[in-house]
C-alpha cells in the first residue's frame, strides 16, 4: 500500500504496549475525536505508530518516552548513540521541549 498525495485517506498502524496492533484509517478532514484520541493515547502510553510519508512508511512514537524510542531503534537495528532520529514538532517554538 503506497501513499499517493491525492488519496483521501491514509492508514495508521498502531502498536500499543497492551495490544498486538490495530489499523486506523484517517481522512484529510472530519476525523472523529475518538479516532484522534486513540492515536494520542497510544503515543502517550508508549506505543509506536507506523504511518505513510511521501516516500515510504515511517515509525513514530512520543519523543520524550525512552522505551518506545529504544523499541524503534531495536526494530531498525540501529544504535541511538550513533544514529540521529528525526522528530516532528507542531512549530519551531515547540522544539525547545526536546
Amino acid at each position: 500500500m503506497f501513499l499517493n498525495i491525492f488519496l483521501l485517506f491514509l492508514h495508521i498502524f498502531i502498536f500499543s504496549p497492551n495490544t498486538m496492533g490495530n489499523i486506523i484509517k484517517l481522512y484529510n478532514k472530519n476525523n472523529s475525536i475518538e479516532t484522534l484520541q486513540t492515536i494520542a493515547d497510544t503515543l502517550n502510553d508508549g506505543g509506536i505508530i507506523i504511518y505513510p510519508t511521501d516516500t515510504m512508511y515511517a515509525m513514530g512514537c512520543h519523543a520524550l518516552k525512552e522505551r518506545p524510542i529504544e523499541r524503534i531503534c531495536k526494530l531498525k537495528k540501529i544504535d541511538p548513540r550513533k544514529h540521529n532520529l528525526s522528530i516532528i514538532c507542531y512549530d519551531l517554538s515547540n522544539i525547545s521541549e526536546y
